[in-house]
């Protein structure tokens, strides 16, 4: 079924399973419960025991690698606020560490 609005800007939209659910992996904004955000240990653990993989850490949020079933598992887990797909453009996301890692404390 095509959207209205998808057909009013020549746009074509296709959901489709991937063929191999748990080897497709994508990234993903994991953010906080708690008005601080939430413990980054705690949300590296439940991303861990989804069999996701911290990429950036901050206070109440972190960046995760996880499969989207394991991500969306997470939506209902305690502690946790919202789970989002984000797309990173892998040359950007280089240079932003980079500059991370300048910084004091970095």
């Amino acid at each position: 079924m095509q959207s209205e609005i998808a057909s009013r800007f020549g746009a074509t939209v296709k959901l489709e399973e991937p063929k191999t659910p748990l080897a497709i992996r994508q990234m993903f904004l994991v953010r906080g419960a708690s008005p601080g955000g939430g413990d980054a240990l705690t949300l590296a653990g439940l991303v861990a025991g989804q069999g996701g993989r911290v990429v950036l850490s901050a206070s109440g949020f972190l960046l995760a690698e996880l499969g989207y079933h394991q991500a969306m598992a997470l939506r209902s887990a305690p502690g946790v606020r919202s789970v989002n797909g984000v797309s990173i453009d892998p040359a950007r996301f280089e240079s932003f560490l980079a500059l991370l890692k300048t910084r004091p404390g970095g």
